[in-house]
Parts: C-alpha cells; sequence; structure tokens
C-alpha cells in the first residue's frame, strides 16, 4: 500500500509538463484520446490547477475555470491508477472546494455514479436545467 503523507498538494506547483499530465490522462477511457496539442492548451487556459505529487511524480490533477467570483466549472480529475482508493480523489476536491469556497455556484458535470456521490456528499445536488453543446473530434 502506498504512503499518503509522501502525497505533496499544490495550487502553486509550477503547472504539469504537457507529457505527464496527458500520462495521466491515457490512464482514463474519458481523457485517454487527448492530444498533447488539447493538453497544452487546456493547461494554458486553465483558471486553478491542482496537483499532487508523490516524490516529483504528477499522480493526480484538477482544475478550474472561473472568475472566482460568480461561477466556476471543475474539471478533468483525474489520479494515477496506481494511487487510486487512496482518498486522492477526496483530498483533491476537498483542497479545490475550499480555494472555491466564494464562488457562487460550481458546476462539475459527470456521470459515474461514484463521483456523483462524491459531490453529493460535499452539498452538490442534481440540476435539469443544464443544456451543453458536445463537440467531438474525429480522430482524436
Amino acid at each position: 500500500m502506498k504512503n499518503t503523507k509522501s502525497i505533496v498538494y499544490s495550487f502553486h506547483d509550477p503547472r504539469p509538463e504537457t507529457a505527464e499530465l496527458r500520462l495521466l490522462f491515457q490512464q482514463t477511457g474519458w481523457a485517454a484520446q487527448r492530444s498533447l496539442s488539447q493538453v497544452e492548451t487546456l493547461l494554458s487556459n486553465s483558471d486553478l490547477v491542482l496537483t499532487a505529487r508523490d516524490g516529483g511524480r504528477l499522480i493526480g490533477f484538477y482544475r478550474a475555470i472561473t472568475d472566482f467570483t460568480c461561477r466556476a466549472f471543475l474539471e478533468d480529475m483525474v489520479v494515477d491508477e496506481d494511487y487510486r482508493g487512496l482518498g486522492i480523489c477526496s483530498e483533491l476536491c476537498d483542497r479545490m472546494l475550499d480555494r472555491l469556497k466564494h464562488v457562487d455556484i460550481i458546476y462539475h458535470f459527470s456521470d459515474v455514479p461514484f463521483v456523483l456521490e462524491m459531490y453529493r456528499r460535499r452539498g452538490f445536488h442534481d440540476v435539469t436545467h443544464l443544456i451543453a453543446q458536445e463537440k467531438r473530434l474525429e480522430g482524436v
């Protein structure tokens, strides 16, 4: 079992390198196809980035797009598969929500039951008045 005491969480850590973040994304079903260019763009356009590192190795990532006052959109929480089940998602979530505690409305989109439950335990509730336009790029 991994020792979670050695994990360092940081909003001030230099942003992850594109390649190291892409390696994390490749461990998911929902972000595995993101190109290096897409990862670079999402990093440069994120307002708030939270990392988790173990011995310098990027093992967790979470980001927000926000105006820090009225709205925040939480995106792309991912934990290295070797570190899953150790509470790192919960820690990332709690730290991000604490940083955004003054924002009026915080959104998170997911259809994964355990993820939805994690957010519900933190005061989130289901809403029915959201709509989305999804664009899928062929070959990505």
